[in-house]
């Protein structure tokens, strides 16, 4: 991702209000107020709302962009570029500073959970046909097609989908998918990594997933916790939000009532504390820079990132439900 963005990037966006859970069709509470785009300077503000429903509990924003004005959010988005690039080189003590932290993280087996959320839970599934939803860049794309798949992905950002093809060379499809048109069963795996929240239609998009999923084959997406360890702690300031890109903020029950009807033999949702990290980093960095009582007597912020780490996995063993990130699992 960019630096934090201080001033406005791209021209307001229309919205129209959004009053009722798009879930459950349940009235929202408002629970934080003129919230702002702090990553890439979106102008403008947005109320979140919360479901009164405890039995759905989704988070959305009000007022909601119009789907002809959303691609505005996306102008400078962090998908243009190659996320896996490597940064500056760091100081000898720097340097054993990270060694000694990534043994930690092998000991308690997040390196292993990290591997797992990257393969999105298929390292162990037989390679097949695979699509990819919102691929962005096309890096996790490259390898699925390294460990035997074959792949291809559908991208809406123009700009996303030129990259993947020119520094992946995956075959990517730029587009809506259901505009797309694919052909029933076509693929044994079907798979989103924090895509779901951006859209305005959410179960129209899983059911348009599902289509295409061949007998046994399996669906998996990821997403935002909105009851996460780093909500909790960072409240408005947590990445998670992101308006005005992330449209919709699940949790467990709100996935599962998103799913009600789509006649899957096999429905499972859980969470994951392992990206913590870079989830509560973002949050820690937004909340230092935007709020006053946050400035003095600051640790370093590796240092604190690392602690926030430990926290959330703690958290998370106590709470299971209390990941960054949730896992919603189809099996057809």
């Amino acid at each position: 991702m960019s630096a934090l963005a201080q001033t406005p990037l791209s021209p307001r966006i229309e919205c129209e209000p959004a009053a009722k859970c798009a879930v459950c069709g349940g009235d929202g509470s408002l629970l934080y107020s003129n919230v702002r785009d702090y990553l890439f300077g979106v102008g403008g503000s947005w109320n979140i709302r919360r479901c009164v429903d405890e039995g759905c509990g989704l988070l959305w924003i009000d007022p909601l962009p119009l789907r002809s004005e959303i691609a505005k959010a996306y102008q400078t988005y962090y998908t243009h570029a190659d996320t896996h690039s490597k940064g500056s080189s760091h100081g000898r003590v720097r340097q054993l500073s990270y060694r000694l932290y990534d043994l930690t993280l092998r000991l308690v087996g997040l390196h292993r959970q990290r591997r797992e959320l990257m393969y999105m839970f298929l390292q162990r599934a037989k390679p097949g046909r695979l699509l990819e939803v919102g691929c962005g860049n096309g890096a996790r794309l490259a390898l699925f097609r390294d460990a035997g798949w074959v792949v291809e992905g559908v991208e809406v950002d123009t700009e996303a989908a030129k990259w993947a093809l020119a520094k992946h060379c995956v075959l990517v499809r730029n587009g809506e998918l259901p505009d797309l048109q694919y052909q029933d069963e076509l693929f044994d795996a079907v798979i989103m990594n924090h895509v779901l929240e951006h859209v305005h239609d959410p179960r129209a998009l899983v059911a348009e997933c599902f289509r295409l999923l061949r007998p046994g084959g399996t669906f998996v997406s990821i997403t935002p916790n909105s009851n996460s360890f780093g909500h909790a702690h960072f409240t408005q300031h947590w990445i998670g939000l992101d308006p005005p890109r992330h449209l919709h903020i699940f949790n467990k029950s709100s996935l599962l009532r998103l799913v009600e009807g789509i006649p899957a033999c096999r429905q499972e949702v859980w969470t994951s504390a392992a990206n913590a990290e870079l989830i509560c980093g973002w949050s820690l960095r937004t909340q230092r820079e935007h709020s006053r009582r946050h400035r003095l007597l600051q640790i370093p912020r590796m240092v604190a990132i690392a602690c926030l780490q430990y926290a959330a996995v703690f958290a998370h063993a106590i709470r299971p439900l209390s990941g960054e990130e949730c896992v919603l699992r189809l099996t057809k």
